[in-house]
């Protein structure tokens, strides 16, 4: 349904069920949660919910969301409620939508960044930014006759959220002029360009922890024909141009502000597919770089060189250097040198590394690497980012 759609067949009475529902999830998982938006808007002032409003929105500190969040899934799913979570930009489940009698509940996490509490608003580099001190100290309010709690000051949090006008009424109301609305928010790093791509291949992890991984693994760590066409126990099983790489060039052109006469690196390029993409929609002056020999006879992109990356040097600086899938290969002081040699000659980076969240990820990580010589959690590769002062963008792919 669309938004108007949706404000037509919002009904009040069925919306205040569905929320004493929702707290009573909530309550039950032991996840303490605050109103807010168009919810805390219509508890303060109609002492309902808005006219114009369409859902139910209900905030939680992010830590705590991403712990409950399969507990939270389970349940509601037993009380008859459709589920959908959302992880992006960042590599985990971060936020959920559940519904219920045409009737949805936004469950949107808080984020703590230095001292601000920030969400990410459609996927991109738009954060609402509040005041710490406005979710330090929750307040309380008795909202249908039950008590929820709320941020406070909360006349300061509604005026932060909608303008000094919060008191009136405002039919046709959009977040995107919100004064706590930034965009280009300078704490938010992590992207979402290659996870799509990622989670739709079909992979059988036990199926490659076989006896003859060792050798298969020895044979794909040089990276030659067998690695990017050879047999799938080697590697790629066969690495074509489909068009995907077209969706990913598209967004990174827009992301870092691309023009055509951008200079772009690309390391561990492989056959150049997202470079050829970046340069034909108009991204710029794209070179490669690799390790195999084999994948640079290959390579679509015509400025491309060998290069090992954590043990040869870049000579030339560029507005972009990106890297997919590579860095995780090296031993940690090659990655080091890396990550360092990135910083130095990019105005703007990006990498993009294998990781995971859990034991059955890092499972499946283990069953499924042939080259992979990190292992590391999301925080792990945190620390090494912040360690080595890289400036850069990053994401991470999993293996559920």
């Amino acid at each position: 349904m669309n938004r108007q759609e949706m404000r037509n067949s919002f009904d009040k009475n069925i919306a205040r069920d569905v929320l004493f529902e929702v707290k009573e999830v909530l309550d039950k998982c032991g996840v303490e949660f605050f109103l807010i938006g168009g919810t805390l808007l219509g508890a303060v002032r109609d002492k309902d919910f808005p006219q114009y409003d369409f859902d139910i929105d209900i905030g939680v500190k992010q830590e705590t969301l991403i712990e409950k969040m399969p507990e939270l899934e389970k349940e509601f799913l037993s009380r008859g409620f459709q589920v959908s979570k959302f992880s992006t930009p960042y590599p985990f489940d971060r936020f959920m939508k559940v519904s219920k009698n045409r009737v949805t509940t936004d469950i949107t996490d808080f984020k703590l960044v230095n001292d601000e509490y920030i969400h990410i608003f459609k996927f991109n580099r738009g954060c609402f930014v509040f005041p710490r001190e406005m979710f330090d100290n929750l307040g309380e309010i008795n909202f249908l006759g039950k008590t929820f709690k709320i941020p406070t000051p909360v006349e300061k949090v509604l005026e932060h959220n909608f303008t000094v006008s919060w008191t009136v009424e405002d039919k046709d109301w959009n977040w995107e002029t919100s004064p706590c609305l930034k965009w280009g928010y300078s704490n938010m790093r992590s992207q979402y360009f290659v996870n799509p791509l990622h989670v739709s291949s079909a992979r059988d992890y036990q199926g490659r922890m076989t006896p003859d991984k060792p050798e298969n693994a020895k044979i794909a760590r040089q990276f030659g024909f067998d690695f990017w066409d050879g047999e799938r126990k080697y590697g790629y099983g066969g690495y074509k141009d489909d068009g995907r790489w077209y969706q990913v060039a598209e967004k990174m052109i827009k992301v870092y502000g691309l023009t055509p006469e951008s200079k772009v690196l690309d390391i561990g390029c492989g056959k150049g597919y997202l470079g050829k993409w970046i340069n034909k929609l108009g991204g710029g002056e794209v070179w490669g770089c690799d390790i195999s020999d084999y994948a640079l006879e290959k390579c679509v992109i015509p400025n491309k060189f060998k290069f090992e990356a954590g043990k040869d040097n870049l000579n030339d600086n560029y507005d972009l250097i990106i890297s997919i899938t590579t860095l995780h290969n090296l031993l940690l002081p090659n990655l080091k040198q890396a990550i360092q040699q990135i910083n130095e000659h990019s105005k703007q980076a990006y990498i993009c590394v294998e990781s995971y969240r859990n034991e059955r990820e890092l499972y499946n990580l283990q069953c499924w690497a042939l080259t992979c010589e990190q292992f590391l959690r999301p925080e792990e590769w945190q620390f090494l980012f912040d360690e080595w002062g890289y400036k850069g963008d990053y994401e991470y792919i999993f293996f559920e």
